[in-house]
């Protein structure tokens, strides 16, 4: 487990500097990573570029995930290996991982360890629908862990769903 942690965590260093990396350190880990690490990488994704327009998108299309943009709607849905997905808005602002094999209570886990390796600090709540949510203290960011799907629960054994959400200033 350490040794993962620290391979993981000398992964996420470059990922943690989108200015100075751009796409490429995160499309690198999402393009080679297997299992929970590759989760992982979808995590440190959102979390570091997430917040910047299209930035997150293309760093997964760059790793050849399969992208769907609707520019109208203005979103895209991405659908990578290993049963895992993601939904990013096109101007920023909204981040969504998808496991259909990795449940919650594990995914929140994976989570923190992002948040960790990345040198960040977080605060877990419970948001207003009742699920764990960590809130993020630098960035204005909060990241809720739900089941997948349509209609998510807060809990299941089976799938997790993990939101990244900025504070949206007007």
């Amino acid at each position: 487990m350490i040794r993962c942690l620290l391979a993981f965590t000398l992964l996420f260093a470059p990922v943690a500097r989108p200015a100075l990396a751009g796409n490429a350190a995160p499309a690198a880990a999402l393009a080679t990573a297997q299992g929970e690490d590759l989760l992982q990488a979808a995590y440190a994704t959102c979390l570091s570029l997430g917040g910047a327009g299209n930035q997150a998108t293309e760093a997964f299309r760059a790793a050849g995930w399969d992208v769907e943009t609707d520019d109208e709607a203005g979103f895209s849905e991405i659908a990578g290996p290993e049963e895992i997905y993601a939904l990013t808005w096109s101007d920023g602002g909204y981040c969504l991982v998808q496991s259909e094999t990795i449940g919650s209570d594990r995914a929140a886990a994976l989570l923190s360890a992002v948040i960790a390796a990345g040198g960040q600090t977080s605060v877990e709540e419970t948001g207003e629908d009742g699920c764990l949510s960590f809130d993020l203290q630098n960035d204005g960011l909060r990241a809720e862990v739900t089941s997948s799907g349509n209609d998510p629960t807060c809990t299941s054994a089976d799938t997790s769903g993990v939101s990244f959400m900025w504070a949206q200033t007007d």
